[in-house]
């Protein structure tokens, strides 16, 4: 339990951990999901979001213990869900794939929408869509809590842009 505890006082902030997991990352396991095209128990091609969806669950299992609950497919009510939930951070993750339906998910968290009875009862109080993708944004967005991570250069050093296509980080993934 003081392992657990430790690990959410050390990650003050969603960002900070976002950071921490995509750290963690394993190039060979990214490059490996897109050049053998997985297939999902129906045999048919998986995702590439759902492929990052597991990269980033066992990415966040190696930064956080095992004892650190993370809900994947997450929902309050029938009204959406969202990629993951930490419960004790009341934390939500988005993660997309080269901006599919990016403007619908970015609209989630506002007035009206699916997402924001979660924020107006507490259930969430922060969140970040991460938008994995091979080249660089190219527009802005008005959503702060959108980030988009490219992964260029066989997986080995992805760049992160906030929502006004700044560069904030990049990271040399190894292994």
């Amino acid at each position: 339990m003081l392992l657990i505890a430790h690990f959410l006082e050390s990650v003050l902030q969603l960002r900070a951990l976002f950071r921490a997991v995509l750290e963690n990352l394993s190039r060979i396991s990214l490059r490996h999901a897109v050049e053998s095209k997985k297939l999902s128990t129906a045999a048919k091609p998986r995702l590439m979001e759902a492929q990052y969806q597991d990269k980033f669950y066992r990415a966040f299992y190696g930064v956080a213990d095992m004892g650190v609950p993370l809900c994947s497919e997450w929902s309050r009510s029938g009204g959406g869900r969202v990629d993951f939930y930490i419960p004790q951070k009341q934390w939500a993750i988005e993660l997309l794939r080269d901006e599919d339906r990016i403007t619908d998910h970015v609209t989630r968290s506002h007035w009206g929408e699916k997402y924001f009875p979660w924020s107006k009862e507490k259930r969430v109080v922060d969140w970040i869509i991460i938008n994995c993708t091979s080249s660089p944004p190219t527009r802005e967005y008005s959503e702060p809590d959108l980030w988009t991570a490219v992964f260029t250069n066989d997986f080995s050093d992805p760049q992160v842009y906030d929502y006004q296509v700044l560069s904030l980080f990049s990271i040399a993934l190894h292994n």
